[in-house]
Formats: C-alpha cells, structure tokens, sequence
C-alpha cells in the first residue's frame, strides 16, 4: 500500500466520521463508526 494510498484512504474516511457525524448525531452510530474507523486503520 503506497503513502499516497493511504492518505487518500484517511481522507476518506475523516469525511465518512464527519458526515456520518454530522447526518447522525446519534452516540451509537458515532461510536459504531469510530470503531470501524480504529480497526480498518490498525488491520
């Protein structure tokens, strides 16, 4: 996986957490998102 990949890859995913974050101002789903976030950037 190249730098460039992977930084393209975050900014996904910081607009994902943001939207879903912003649509769904629901704890669960916040954390539910977080957690998806944590494990698919630690795998």
């Amino acid at each position: 996986q190249t730098t460039y990949g992977t930084v393209d890859y975050l900014s996904l995913s910081v607009d994902f957490l943001w939207i879903s974050l912003v649509n769904h101002p629901n704890k669960d789903h916040y954390w539910i998102t977080t957690t998806i976030f944590i494990l698919s950037f630690i795998l």
